[in-house]
């Protein structure tokens, strides 16, 4: 009977332990559940700042463009490296027909040479450049030259990934915007059709304004279909270029205002020819441009420096042997090496034509780069006032077109009007919506693009979130 009441107290005690784990792991699933739930709707969730960030941190067209950059640097620390005396180990084994002398004879009463068809040799030589046409010193700069044009370029890569980033955000958040417009549009017109066979079942109406009602409707739905489509593509395109799964489920933290982009810049100073030339001269990939003109300069000199004759030291320090390590003796040997080309079959001039080539496909694409530059700062100028005049008859048209669509409504319930012009009116109010939504967007990107152009995109981002943290205490 004891026997008995302990097992079931045995058994009953492990019950108890096994519940008390079952219970703290259930609690820790769920902790670890919703900490995780609530990490994945943070990353979800986008302000432009961030977006940025993580594209700038994450595409691969990015890390691509840094691993070029290290490439670059490390062919500026090589090129730089050959200016300086080369030293090299080395250690060979020859097996000769005929036996030769292992070490020279060191004179008159020495014990003579070994002679051995085995030849061991270890040691280090010296190679020191003195002069080589400025070969060396051509190829050190054009590497410098290549490794800023590679920085600059990828700061220029960044302004344009950031321009598209920013403009596919408030894309979305415009057509999220046109979006709800259209939807208001629809359920005021479905509200309208539910009226409108109510009043056809009582003969108030013609079959034919019942129909031209039903058309309208079914016309906004396929529009909103189309905004819907529009959306999802748009953030594929967004996540693609933050580097993320364009499957990924994401939001977007901010809004389609006219003050997204303040210009801290009056759009009259690029009338001014020096101002703008100024301005294009800073642009990242102009800058880097010129630094692939100097890179082409510096290989067209070394290329010719080819011409020139090489002078440099030489010294070999080490020990020989023959068969059997026997005869090991200690060797060295120093001097000058001077060597001058006389015919190369031509591939020195070819070498000199094809960097001349270079150098001028450099010159060339840097003018079409600075023609370009002017071409889109006044384009986007251009885009910027036609946006703001259409943003100020956007905002006069609005309240005209709502009012007129109220009172062609209440003549049509009254019996007045027809439903021809209520529709005609309710599209002008839409219209009108969509206009005034579309101008904010096209402002912003207008404004965006015209940073790009400058080369101040990023600087510009930067002021603002900064501004932001102010303007909140963070």
């Amino acid at each position: 009977m004891v026997m008995l009441q302990f097992y079931f107290y045995k058994r009953q005690v492990s019950f108890n332990l096994l519940t008390k784990f079952a219970c703290l792991c259930f609690v820790l699933f769920f902790c670890q559940f919703f900490f995780i739930q609530e990490v994945l709707a943070e990353t979800r969730v986008f302000t432009l700042s961030k977006a940025i960030d993580t594209a700038l941190t994450n595409a691969p067209n990015v890390l691509a463009k840094l691993a070029e950059l290290k490439g670059a640097e490390s062919a500026a620390k090589a090129a730089k490296g050959s200016l300086l005396p080369q030293i090299n180990a080395y250690a060979n084994y020859s097996r000769l027909s005929d036996p030769v002398a292992v070490v020279p004879i060191k004179g008159f009463g020495r014990n003579p040479p070994y002679f051995s068809k085995d030849i061991y040799k270890m040691g280090i030589n010296i190679y020191v450049p003195i002069y080589q046409g400025g070969k060396l010193r051509a190829n050190f700069k054009k590497a410098q030259f290549n490794k800023k044009a590679q920085e600059y370029g990828l700061k220029a890569f960044k302004e344009t990934l950031a321009a598209q980033v920013s403009t596919t955000f408030y894309e979305i958040i415009y057509l999220k915007a046109l979006l709800e417009a259209k939807n208001i549009t629809y359920k005021a017109l479905e509200a309208q059709y539910e009226n409108a066979k109510a009043a056809y079942r009582v003969g108030k109406i013609a079959q034919l304004d019942l129909m031209e009602l039903e058309t309208q409707l079914s016309s906004q739905h396929q529009k909103i279909v189309n905004t819907q489509q529009a959306i999802i593509r748009a953030g594929q395109q967004f996540m693609f270029l933050l580097g993320l799964s364009p499957t990924s489920e994401f939001q977007l933290k901010g809004s389609l205002d006219a003050n997204n982009f303040i210009a801290d810049f009056n759009p009259h100073d690029f009338q001014n020819q020096v101002y703008l030339e100024t301005i294009i001269d800073k642009r990242p990939d102009i800058v880097s441009a010129k630094h692939q003109v100097r890179a082409a300069q510096e290989g067209v000199k070394a290329a010719k420096a080819l011409h020139m004759p090489n002078v440099a030291l030489i010294g070999d320090y080490g020990r020989h042997a023959g068969s059997g390590f026997e005869g090991n003796e200690e060797v060295w040997s120093a001097g000058v090496n001077l060597n001058l080309n006389i015919f190369s079959g031509g591939t020195i001039s070819a070498k000199v034509s094809q960097a001349q080539a270079k150098l001028l496909a450099a010159e060339q694409q840097l003018r079409q780069r600075k023609s370009e530059a002017i071409t889109q700062i006044s384009m986007a100028l251009s885009s910027l006032k036609e946006a703001e005049a259409r943003i100020q008859l956007a905002n006069k048209v609005q309240d005209t077109a709502e009012e007129a669509f109220r009172i062609e409504k209440l003549k049509y319930e009254k019996g007045a009007g027809t439903i021809t012009d209520v529709l005609k009116a309710q599209a002008t109010w839409d219209e009108t919506k969509a206009s005034l939504v579309k101008a904010l967007f096209d402002k912003t990107k207008a404004l965006t693009d015209l940073y790009l152009y400058t080369g101040t995109l990023l600087n510009h981002l930067e002021k603002i979130h900064s501004a932001n943290f102010e303007n909140r205490g963070e």
